[in-house]
């Protein structure tokens, strides 16, 4: 397998990854279960304009994610061989911008709540983006 194909299974998987989150949080209609262990309440016990409020900033969330995984998968499938370095940069961007900040929130949920949120999922989206991005440079192309 070349170092492109392998960077380009590196991006899907991460394009898949972000895609699939953003569904699932833009479809699911309640916080996942360790947003509610990280509040320590059951759902039903919330007031309806506290549940309208999460679950907005949920489906804000899940179009974050649902658009990088588009954006991602479609630079990889119709640039990245022949756009040069600009698109493997852009889905380096892309990647990072969707994943640090996610990774962030993640670790201040771990540290003050009791909630688990899946941490180790954005480090190998994390891992796999800058895999990508290495494996996809061109042998002619500067460093």
């Amino acid at each position: 397998m070349t170092r492109l194909k392998i960077a380009k299974l590196c991006f899907y998987i991460v394009a898949i990854g972000l895609f699939g989150t953003g569904l699932i949080y833009m479809f699911l209609g309640t916080p996942m279960p360790y947003h509610l262990d990280a509040m320590q309440v059951a759902w039903s016990d919330l007031p309806q304009q506290y549940q309208v409020i999460i679950t907005a900033f949920q489906r804000g969330a899940a179009s974050g994610f649902l658009g990088g995984g588009i954006a991602i998968a479609m630079m990889t499938f119709f640039a990245l061989e022949r756009g040069g370095s600009w698109v493997r940069w852009g889905i380096l961007l892309m990647g990072l911008i969707e994943t640090i900040p996610a990774i962030h929130s993640v670790s201040q949920v771990m540290k003050h709540t009791p909630g688990e949120p899946p941490l180790g999922a954005l480090v190998i989206f994390t891992i796999l983006t800058l895999a990508g991005f290495f494996l996809s440079k061109s042998k002619n192309e500067p460093a």
